[in-house]
């Protein structure tokens, strides 16, 4: 994570943020269509972390666009990764926090941070229009129910702490 751009991320934040993470990998696991590097999972642990970051009183926002990658990685499962590819992430405290980038580029930290401005990140969706979006076209965020409800009882488990 850029050391600027992390002095600028409040500690509980960035905490908050970790352990999010966590519990999306953790409920994840063994869900079909999602890698290892949390491909697959860029809405559902979006979403979980807009609704962390609310329930700790701050403000976010759910952003659905393009992340704009410009790196090949041989064997991805996403294919050719020099195109650009349709993700989710959070914007917060005038910071894009994706949780989900590793899927990009094994060299990103588990979350990370960049700034609102970053033209990696194309903006076409936000808050209410990107869930919908993503909703009706994506068919939800990812998982099955079950994966869904896990993730709802570790994030209260795990945020409350």
């Amino acid at each position: 994570m850029d050391a600027v751009l992390a002095e600028t991320l409040p500690g509980t934040l960035l905490t908050l943020a970790r352990r999010v993470r966590y519990v999306v990998e953790e409920a994840t696991a063994e869900v079909e269509g999602v890698e290892s590097d949390l491909g697959g999972a860029c809405a559902i642990a979006s979403r979980a972390l807009v609704g962390a970051i609310r329930r700790d009183g701050g403000r976010a926002e759910f952003v659905y666009g393009v992340y704009h990658h410009r790196r090949l990685r041989a064997g991805h499962p996403y294919g050719d990764l020099s195109q650009d590819i349709e993700h989710c992430w959070v914007e917060t405290a005038g910071l894009i926090v994706d949780l989900t980038a590793t899927q990009f580029s094994s060299a990103f930290d588990e979350v990370h941070i960049r700034p609102i401005c970053s033209a990696e990140y194309e903006v076409w969706r936000r808050g209410a229009a990107a869930l919908r979006y993503i909703n009706e076209e994506w068919g939800g965020f990812g998982g099955d129910a079950e994966c869904q409800r896990q993730i709802r009882t570790l994030l209260r488990r795990t945020v409350s702490k």
